[in-house]
């Protein structure tokens, strides 16, 4: 296969939809007033609207106030509803080694009856007092050209304690989507693993049919692409290779990457970077369920091996090897039917819930559900599944209840294992899960599987069905 065929086929997939049509938004208030619209209170006790400096520098807004003590979750549309019963009518955050933002006003009386009310108040989803001081239109123009010149390096983001959201607005609105998904990718061949999880999850925030993301998606997976087809390559940890697999499972990119890795093979590879970056795609999409190409896929792995020479016939067998391995720790899954073994069958007491409740913790939030259902039920049958979010944590936990010994046997041997970037951790819970939802397994009074476990069948992601509470 040509390279140039092989991108055509990547690019076949059809990532783009119908672009939604934004719905009018409206500042109407209950009040009585002629068009409804408290943007003509403001103008009729504003003199100064026929001044409107604000437009001439693409503003609706001539009067601002600058917010800081913001939580970091903070968004553009939660600080303007905050600041919307004193007439904000447009608002923005930037990063500024914290999340500031930014409100425009059209009547300067309610800029300043703003700052005046909310200046060391604590409002509703914000940890601490807020700062609240007016702010000049050059300071405003600034902190606008930062997120709007699409000229900002991402790279420093990334390295950074900035909101997820930050870096989607920097790609969301970058003037040259290649540009910065070729440096996005440069910066992942020399990144720690750990770097993968930020990254995997700030892809999956990205605005699905908007026209500058699909060319950002189109130029990212180019670059990785052209990346593992280097002969001599720089990227010695595979990194390119990982990435790619993982966009795969977090829904990023769709189609089957065992046909693509297979393809890369049969184009002819020459050097070890080239094997560990494709192998790399394969171990990364190990629980997709594509059996027929990943078998394929491997078959081939297994016949180049006795066609190379040294020392490619080494990384060969080495990647087939640890294919084999990491298949052999992990049991069977049983037949939904088969009756459960008969101290399974006795194990509703609590100490026999609690010896099959498995604690898991380090999963990343941009994991698809799926996914974690699917390397879950690799290890056994699955009864419960709850996923938590920890306060302060970036990564989330969950409890699963197995349905039997054995299961939780082959989970536990899943701890470290690296998924999405993170090395998830395994160990017996304390306490089982006492609840009850729609999702969970119906188990009949003979022990047999009435209804499989139900979660991840709708699609989404782990920080989806993220719980506040504990179980």
């Amino acid at each position: 296969m040509q390279e140039g065929q092989l991108f055509q086929s990547m690019m076949s997939v059809n990532f783009l939809t119908d672009r939604p049509v934004s719905p009018i938004s409206s500042a109407s208030t209950a009040e009585v007033t002629a068009g409804h619209d408290i943007s003509t209170i403001n103008r009729t006790l504003d003199a100064s609207f026929m001044y409107d400096d604000g437009a001439l520098m693409d503003f609706d807004s001539k009067h601002w106030i600058r917010v800081t003590r913001l939580d970091p979750s903070t968004s553009s549309k939660t600080l303007r509803q905050m600041f919307y019963p004193y007439g904000g009518d447009e608002a923005f955050v930037i990063w500024d080694n914290a999340v500031v933002g930014y409100v425009g006003f059209d009547n300067h009386f309610m800029a300043e009856l703003a700052v005046e009310k909310m200046n060391t108040f604590i409002p509703c989803r914000q940890a601490q007092a807020l700062c609240v001081r007016p702010a000049s239109m050059d300071e405003v123009v600034l902190a606008r050209s930062a997120v709007s010149s699409g000229q900002e390096s991402i790279v420093p983001l990334l390295y950074s304690d900035c909101p997820i959201k930050c870096i989607v607005q920097v790609i969301e609105g970058h003037r040259q989507p290649s540009y910065c998904a070729m440096e996005l990718v440069e910066e992942v061949k020399r990144a720690p693993r750990s770097l993968f999880a930020r990254v995997s999850e700030t892809l999956s925030q990205l605005k699905a049919n908007s026209f500058l993301v699909e060319e950002f998606r189109e130029a990212l997976v180019r670059n990785l692409l052209l990346h593992i087809f280097e002969e001599d390559h720089t990227d010695t940890k595979a990194n390119c290779g990982v990435l790619l697999g993982e966009l795969f499972c977090s829904g990023f990119l769709t189609g089957d990457p065992f046909q693509i890795a297979s393809g890369i093979l049969q184009r002819g590879v020459k050097s070890i970077g080239q094997i560990d970056n494709v192998c790399a795609v394969a171990h990364a999409c190990a629980s997709l369920p594509f059996a027929m190409s990943k078998a394929s896929f491997w078959a081939l792995v297994g016949q180049l091996s006795l066609q190379t020479e040294e020392p490619l016939r080494s990384a060969l067998r080495g990647h087939i090897r640890r294919f084999h391995q990491s298949t052999e720790f992990i049991s069977p899954k049983p037949t939904a039917n088969a009756p459960l073994p008969t101290a399974d069958r006795a194990a509703s007491s609590f100490p026999g819930l609690k010896m099959r409740t498995v604690y898991v913790s380090h999963l990343p939030a941009s994991m698809p559900q799926r996914t974690f259902m699917d390397l879950l039920t690799s290890c056994g049958g699955v009864n419960k599944v709850r996923v938590c979010r920890g306060k302060g944590y970036t990564t989330l936990f969950a409890f699963v209840e197995m349905a039997t010994a054995d299961g939780v046997a082959a989970a536990l041997r899943l701890g470290r294992a690296n998924v999405l970037g993170c090395n998830i951790r395994l160990q017996m819970a304390r306490n089982p899960i006492q609840d009850s939802q729609s999702d969970d397994a119906v188990i009949n009074a003979n022990g047999t599987v009435a209804c499989e476990c139900l979660f991840g069948r709708h699609g989404g992601t782990l920080g989806d069905v993220a719980s506040d509470k504990g179980y």
